[in-house]
């Protein structure tokens, strides 16, 4: 593996056990609470209070051109994080036509954990493939969304991890926010 892929890929390796661990327990109450109003989060479509909807069948991620944007649920960070690896995995080492209106959302705690591991296993087994190479070529990935097309590739992966680094942050702090909020809600 090149020495700056490894670079790249090492703490973000390290992030994602620790991240995968931070999910154990998550439960369909907390995925979908909203702790503030006007949230956007993964809603059945009729529900949906966001200028735009993405996804396959009855349940959509919210989305649109907001500013400032809403705050968003566990729900919509685990989704968005899954969607960036799969289709990122998609355009660079699979078919080249995932959209983002082909993703069927977990409707469940449950099955978004495996959802977002499945995501990210497939954006990592698909890095172990690449070569110095392709690290340096512009446009290796082609994922219509975002920059892909016109930046090295090396950059989008240190761009993916950074955005798992981040929203992996945001849920751990939601998740500590409802624990304790539960533990000072007298029972």
């Amino acid at each position: 593996m090149d020495e700056r892929l490894y670079a790249v890929l090492q703490p973000s390796d390290f992030l994602w056990h620790q991240f995968s661990n931070r999910l154990l327990g998550l439960t369909d109450e907390e995925y979908f609470r909203e702790p503030v109003s006007g949230c956007w989060s993964l809603r059945r479509r009729e529900e949906s209070i966001a200028p735009e909807q993405a996804g396959r069948g009855n349940w959509v991620l919210e989305g649109g051109r907001a500013d400032p944007p809403p705050f968003t649920t566990i729900a919509w960070r685990l989704c968005h994080m899954a969607m960036g690896e799969l289709m990122r995995y998609n355009w660079t080492f699979g078919s080249k036509d995932l959209q983002v209106d082909d993703i069927e959302w977990p409707a469940h705690a449950t099955a978004a954990i495996t959802f977002v591991a499945d995501a990210h296993e497939k954006w990592r087994g698909g890095l172990e493939t690449v070569t110095t190479a392709q690290l340096d070529q512009i446009g290796f990935s082609q994922m219509p969304l975002g920059l892909d097309p016109q930046v090295r590739f090396l950059d989008l992966v240190a761009w993916q991890a950074a955005e798992l680094s981040h929203h992996a942050a945001e849920v751990a702090c939601l998740r500590d926010l409802y624990r304790a909020q539960q533990l000072a809600t007298p029972r």
